[in-house]
């Protein structure tokens, strides 16, 4: 997969586990271009089990896959 150039900040994810603790709440850019703003979301909650799906885990290349993080700063966390 080709990733679009990121915005500074921002790190490309291959698609395998939440590369954040769950509880964070890092900015995230979606395959198909929608963003999350660091501070809205919890990383835990892209994770539907009852489902069956993980934004973070691709299982379908679809466009609500997460290629791309943007960690919580760490004066964000106190």
């Amino acid at each position: 997969m080709t990733l679009p150039d990121l915005p500074e900040g921002f790190v490309a994810h291959d698609g395998g586990p939440c590369p954040v603790e769950w509880d964070s709440r890092p900015g995230v850019i979606f395959r198909d271009g929608y963003r999350q703003k660091v501070g809205e979301v919890m990383a835990g909650q892209w994770v539907f089990p009852d489902h069956g799906t993980d934004l973070w885990q691709w299982a379908r290349h679809g466009p609500a896959d997460i290629i791309a993080y943007r960690p919580t700063p760490p004066s964000a966390k106190d």
